[in-house]
């Protein structure tokens, strides 16, 4: 009787969580994946913790996607390269002096640069700097 009750406690709460993940970060989550830019459910999760817009991110993800750059993790525009950035230009949150536009405007830069059929060198990218 107490191992059913246990199980069924056990049950509710990885239900409860689960509800919680699609409800905060499903949609975003949705839309990324139809786009097919990789974003994983952990990077919109550990996004929210570091105080990131995470929604920014995707959509710039799905820019760059949707341009033909690649976002692989070796040598694309990923996941991890857009948080630093984000992170590197203070994009954290009104406190600090949101200005949406820095990463957005960094993709741009990255899709209007990017002869068609070439790869794109992130390294050159990284130099270019959109708040000018």
């Amino acid at each position: 009787m107490q191992v059913t009750l246990g199980l069924a406690v056990l049950a509710l709460l990885v239900v409860l969580f689960q509800t919680v993940l699609l409800t905060k970060w499903g949609s975003c989550w949705g839309q990324a994946y139809m786009c097919g830019a990789d974003v994983s459910m952990t990077s919109l999760v550990v996004m929210t913790l570091l105080k990131l817009d995470y929604r920014m991110i995707v959509t710039a993800k799905i820019m760059v996607r949707q341009a033909g750059l690649p976002i692989d993790r070796d040598r694309g525009i990923s996941t991890a390269r857009l948080q630093a950035h984000a992170l590197a230009g203070g994009e954290r949150g009104i406190s600090v002096g949101f200005r949406r536009g820095r990463l957005l405007n960094y993709c741009r830069i990255g899709v209007v640069t990017h002869p068609e059929g070439s790869r794109i060198n992130q390294g050159k990218l990284s130099l270019i700097d959109p708040r000018s």
